[in-house]
């Protein structure tokens, strides 16, 4: 472990519960490393985890646990990664939506200091998670922004006592949400 080794296995451990880890070797602290399982990293002991491997409490998994363990990671990862986009888009919408109402409520000095009360967190995910993303590719962002934008304004417009059928419309586009991913959708050219 502490050569660095690279190889699949020597980078996974699994206790003697049945959790599996990623070994991560610390980048500054010779003789330590990281346990990853999900979001979470735990700081051990080089030492501790190849005297674990001698007592039986930490044990080399096979090929088949790590792949199954690299699927399932991967899985969580990109749907906590699909959740962190659609919560940044979302959130970005909405400053745009709340700089729109200060403009409409000018007069009303209460209501637009509600509102910058309750744009302070969203600004800070905002701008640190949007801005990563726009890097990333403006084009495409600042379209989904748009679209996410525009569905909000179709359903602010839509009266409530409409919404039951809008819901059906919707569960209707999910069950068969692979056919609609197969149509063409434009997007505008930023920049």
């Amino acid at each position: 472990m502490e050569k660095e080794n690279n190889t699949t296995l020597d980078q996974y451990i699994k206790h003697k519960n049945g959790l599996m880890f990623q070994i991560m070797q610390h980048y500054k602290i010779r003789g330590k490393c990281y346990l990853r399982r999900g979001n979470k990293y735990t700081l051990k002991d080089l030492t501790e985890i190849r005297q674990g491997i001698q007592s039986g409490t930490w044990n080399q998994p096979n090929e088949h646990e790590i792949k199954n363990f690299i699927k399932e990671d991967n899985k969580k990862t990109l749907l906590i990664t699909q959740k962190m986009v659609n919560r940044t888009l979302h959130a970005q919408a909405l400053l745009e939506i709340d700089d729109s109402l200060k403009e409409d409520l000018e007069d009303d000095n209460r209501m637009v200091a509600v509102l910058n009360r309750s744009n302070k967190e969203i600004e800070r995910i905002a701008d640190k998670m949007y801005d990563r993303i726009y890097a990333k590719d403006d084009t495409v962002s600042q379209n989904l922004l748009d679209v996410v934008s525009r569905i909000g304004k179709i359903i602010g417009g839509i009266d409530v006592i409409d919404m039951p059928f809008l819901e059906n419309h919707l569960d209707r586009f999910l069950e068969n949400i692979e056919e609609h991913r197969k149509e063409t959708v434009y997007f505008k050219n930023i920049g």
